[in-house]
């Protein structure tokens, strides 16, 4: 089975079995990747994962729109697995309110609660580091007056 066809097939399992009310992933929009909620098994279609799905998803998880919606399973490559981790380890997530539907660059590693994303990041993403252009732009603008960076 393909990837996108695995992430779909849990996508609608998730949804059909009440793991999740919503699943948030990437849907095509021409040649770019836009957000979609998807909260019937029969739409999973529409989910696209490919390398223009650039987006954190993670960000939907705190607005109160998507809290309504109940538990999300939110397509996860490894930054946006990161961001999960954070938040659960700041108190801002918890299981009850999320699932990974965890992807990698040519792989899918299934429907997983915030433990098991840890454990994937810390086994098969640990060496992923910041581009050398991103930290690059991050001393740049570290050097900026607080005023500068205000007006950034």
């Amino acid at each position: 089975m393909e990837m996108i066809e695995a992430l779909r097939a849990d996508a609608a399992k998730v949804l059909a079995d009440g793991r999740a009310k919503v699943v948030i992933g990437y849907q095509a929009r021409g040649e770019h990747r836009a957000p979609v909620f998807i909260t019937n098994p029969e739409r999973v279609s529409a989910l696209v994962y490919d390398e223009a799905c650039k987006q954190n998803l993670a960000v939907y998880l705190r607005k109160p729109e998507v809290k309504l919606l109940g538990k999300a399973a939110v397509v996860a490559p490894p930054a946006v697995m990161r961001s999960l981790v954070l938040l659960a380890s700041e108190s801002q997530l918890t299981d009850a309110a999320a699932l990974a539907l965890a992807v990698g660059t040519n792989e899918y590693h299934g429907a997983m609660d915030l433990a098991g994303v840890a454990a994937l990041l810390k086994e098969k993403y640990a060496d992923l580091a910041p581009s050398a252009e991103l930290l690059k732009e991050i001393e740049r603008l570290s050097a900026l007056s607080p005023e500068e960076r205000a007006a950034f």
